[in-house]
């Protein structure tokens, strides 16, 4: 047993280390182990009864075999190697290290070999980068939603400082001309003057307020769907007819080519956008103009189509028409000065996304405008 007595106090050093530590030759044969060596191969191999001592090293662990040049550099060059890498041990694998150390016991080369198992650190440290990849993530998340947040409530609040200005005119209007009617020094064709701008100014803020409580039920998902079957043609042509007053003070031929079938959704829903977009498309449309309100059915969608010759929409709006970001006012005067509320189509697009439908706009300036309406078919 002298013969290996310098490797072993070396080897000794290493017990309680939870390493494994086995001393081989230049022909790879084990002639020591030591440190939890047996355990590991207990830990890999329950059935095994295969001597250790004297056998080859890639015999014990032929998982170990692609490392053979690594072994072999260290005899040649006499130069220490660490080997750290996932093997497979039939269907169990484990992160291992290896340092392959040089030594010379009376001239005769050998090396001894640190096994480490670390797996378990290993997945410690992959569950500490998973969690910190989670954090990373969810912190990613939320700077996302405070920007969303921020960009929002800056939105928000344009848009009630511009609204606060679109009702303060019609209100100011009122005030004005009640105050004038309250002396009673007008005759009664100043009287009936006054009293027609008072009520078509009380009749657009009714019509801002209104169409206010409506964006925000749809905004905030308050707003309940009654989904039945509806028959588009007679709620357009309805539709239509309830703005020939409007269409005839600019001489504006309104024509439906709408087919005669059914569909199932809510078609209150459909007639608000339908209505919003007929009236947009009247305020926007010269003297003697022409709208054609159409629908076309595809194999997916209900495809509702509003078209003008009027004005048209410069491409750098279009992109805009549906949203509160970067409007600098609600409401652009119609081709003869007509005022709206400034919400049809952000209101339009609320509604277009409680049925689930997409909305659009195609248009070319000084040629006219298409808006588009697009509902998903559903099942009964």
């Amino acid at each position: 047993m002298k013969k290996y007595k310098e490797v072993r106090k070396y080897m000794e050093l290493f017990n309680g280390l939870n390493s494994s530590v086995i001393y081989i030759d230049r022909t790879f044969t084990i002639k020591l182990f030591g440190g939890e060596f047996r355990f590991f191969l207990k830990k890999i191999d329950q059935n095994r009864k295969k001597k250790i001592i004297n056998s080859e090293l890639f015999d014990v662990l032929p998982q170990l075999i692609n490392f053979q040049d690594k072994f072999q550099k260290v005899f040649d060059t006499r130069k220490e190697e660490t080997i750290e890498e996932q093997i497979d041990f039939d269907g169990n694998p484990l992160w291992l290290k290896l340092r392959l150390i040089y030594w010379e016991d009376k001239n005769i080369p050998a090396i001894i070999v640190l096994m480490s198992d670390k797996t378990d650190q290993k997945k410690l440290l992959q569950e500490k980068d998973d969690r910190n990849e989670e954090i990373r993530m969810m912190m990613e998340e939320v700077e996302r939603k405070n920007l969303e947040l921020e960009k929002s409530n800056a939105s928000l609040h344009m848009f009630f400082g511009v609204l606060a200005h679109d009702i303060k005119t019609p209100m100011n209007a009122i005030h004005g001309f009640a105050q004038l009617l309250s002396t009673g020094k007008y005759p009664d064709n100043k009287v009936k003057e006054f009293s027609d701008i008072i009520f078509v100014s009380t009749k657009n803020v009714l019509k801002i307020v209104g169409d206010l409580a409506q964006w925000i039920a749809a905004y905030s998902g308050q707003a309940l769907l009654c989904i039945t079957y509806c028959n588009p043609k007679l709620s357009l042509e309805q539709i239509a007819k309830s703005h020939d007053a409007a269409a005839e003070k600019k001489n504006i031929s309104i024509v439906t080519d709408i087919p005669g079938f059914s569909m199932y959704s809510d078609e209150s829903v459909i007639r608000r956008i339908l209505d919003n977009l007929i009236a947009n498309a009247i305020k926007f449309t010269r003297q003697d103009g022409r709208i054609c309100i159409s629908l076309r059915e595809s194999e997916q969608e209900f495809i509702f189509c509003v078209e003008d010759n009027g004005v048209g929409i410069a491409p750098e709006k279009i992109e805009q028409l549906f949203k509160l970001e970067g409007k600098q006012d609600l409401s652009t005067p119609g081709t003869q000065g007509e005022l709206g509320t400034g919400f049809g189509l952000i209101h339009c697009k609320a509604l277009a996304d409680l049925l689930q439908a997409r909305i659009w706009c195609e248009s070319k300036v000084g040629m006219g405008t298409s808006f588009f309406l697009a509902i998903p078919k559903q099942a009964e």
